[in-house]
């Protein structure tokens, strides 16, 4: 199960940091072409924050696999944001198809995160600091 919700939270983090990515091009586009500052600045935003999440459900994941505790927090954050945005993207009229899956997808990794082998494999066993 530990393997499983790892895979899941990397391709997440793999999704949000080719996010940013793009944004990041945009950004650079939108300032070559001559947008604007404004623009370029709100890409570039998106591409720091994308690349940021992406990088930080990454090391969460490595924390997961290595067993520590601390990154529960991150992954069920991100899960609780996903079901939120999801669930909006779901009652809009313009919303394709496939954002359903986004909602669906994050109560899975939520409950694979309080499942109880996962939650067995991250307790931290090492006792109080000396």
């Amino acid at each position: 199960m530990l393997a499983a919700l790892c895979v899941a939270v990397l391709v997440e983090a793999l999704v949000v940091a080719g996010l940013g990515a793009v944004y990041l091009v945009d950004a650079v586009g939108a300032l070559l072409r001559g947008d604007g500052a404004r623009t370029a600045g709100m890409a570039l935003f998106l591409a720091v924050f994308g690349l940021g999440v992406g990088l930080l459900l990454a090391a969460a994941a490595r924390g997961l696999w290595r067993g520590l505790r601390w990154g529960r927090a991150p992954v069920m954050t991100f899960q609780v944001l996903l079901v939120v945005v999801g669930l909006g993207w779901v009652t809009s009229r313009a919303a394709p198809g496939w954002v359903v899956a986004l909602p669906v997808l994050a109560v899975l990794v939520a409950a694979a995160l309080v499942s109880r082998p996962v939650t067995a494999a991250t307790v931290d066993r090492s006792g109080p600091a000396d």
